[in-house]
Formats: C-alpha cells, sequence, structure tokens
C-alpha cells in the first residue's frame, strides 16, 4: 500500500488523519457525524422559519377612522309631481322597495331619516336617492335621481317607465338599487 496525501512530522498536529487506500483522503466517521448534524440542524432552523413565516399574524391593523370607515349612508325619498289620480301609481309601495333593497346592500346603510327629516352633517358621506312620479308622455312615469349630499350634485339620474303593478317591481326596479346601491354602482364609484 502507498501512502496518500502529505503527513505531518508532528504528532500533536490536528490535520485530517490520513488512510490508507487507492482513494483521495476520507474524513473518520466522527467528523461525517458532526457534519452531518450541523447540516440538519441547519435544515431544521430553516424549517422552522418558514413554518412559522407561514403561519404568523399579520401585522396589527391600526384601529383609526379611515381604517374602520363605514358604508355611505343613504337617505330615500319619494313624491308625486302632479294629480294623484293622473299618474296613479303607489309612491310608498316604490320608497318601501327600495328601502328594502338598499337595506340588504353591504355597500350603503339606510338612514331613517326620511323627507324633510333628513339633517347632514359636515364631513359625513351620505347619499340622497329620490324618485319622483310623473305624469310621462302617455303613461307615468319614475324619474330617479342620486344625489351626493357632501358636494350637493346630482350625480346620477334616470327615467323610465312606471311598472304596471308592484309585483313588477323587483324585476324593473331591482336593476334601478343595484346601479345605485350594489358593489360596482355609482355610489361605489363616487
Amino acid at each position: 500500500d502507498e501512502l496518500i496525501g502529505i503527513a505531518s512530522a508532528d504528532p500533536d498536529d490536528d490535520s485530517v488523519p490520513m488512510t490508507r487506500g487507492k482513494g483521495p483522503m476520507t474524513l473518520d466517521s466522527r467528523q461525517t457525524t458532526l457534519g452531518l448534524a450541523a447540516f440538519f440542524l441547519i435544515i431544521g432552523v430553516g424549517m422552522i422559519w418558514l413554518l412559522d413565516l407561514a403561519t404568523a399574524t399579520p401585522a396589527k391593523v391600526e384601529e383609526n377612522a379611515e381604517s374602520l370607515r363605514l358604508p355611505p349612508k343613504i337617505y330615500i325619498t319619494s313624491s308625486r309631481q302632479g294629480p294623484a289620480e293622473a299618474n296613479g301609481g303607489d309612491v310608498s309601495g316604490i320608497m318601501d322597495f327600495f328601502a328594502d333593497a338598499f337595506a340588504r346592500s353591504g355597500q350603503v346603510r339606510l338612514a331613517a331619516a326620511v323627507g324633510s327629516d333628513i339633517s347632514y352633517q359636515p364631513g359625513q358621506n351620505a347619499y340622497l336617492f329620490e324618485s319622483q312620479l310623473t305624469n310621462g308622455g302617455t303613461d307615468p312615469e319614475i324619474n330617479f335621481s342620486l344625489t351626493s349630499l357632501a358636494t350637493g350634485e346630482t350625480i346620477w339620474s334616470t327615467q323610465m317607465p312606471l311598472p304596471q303593478s308592484a309585483v313588477d317591481y323587483p324585476e324593473e326596479l331591482g336593476p334601478i338599487a343595484s346601479r345605485v346601491g350594489g358593489t360596482y354602482g355609482v355610489i361605489a364609484a363616487d
């Protein structure tokens, strides 16, 4: 057999011990075990860190007025223009339909005040939804408008024929309620 590697003349030298064989210099089993233990320790610590990162709770959300913002208020009014017998629609039924539709929406808060009881406070995010029954050309019509109480501007309006009966309200007035108070409606976009 031949000796592979360079041997040290000093017996107290802490160099890697030499082994006899035909291959390159090899480590003894104690050094191999320590190296593998250190490797698996680092892998284990890394895995614990990754698991902790994956299950960490998000940073605490600051509790201020901006983060706890409520949906805007919506006030509803309904009126009749012209003699009642001429346009014959049920003003209170239309108002009740929209009150129910907006109360079910998560995008607006239905305000309890109606008509002259509406009181706007500066800085409040609020809207006025008005429906007005009018005499159309041949049939009664409803004019709808949405006014921002913060700016006083009418931001949306439309006109449509009066539904034949209250049974038709969901089909004919439902799209109006969605257009105003829906997730992608006029109020959400304002």
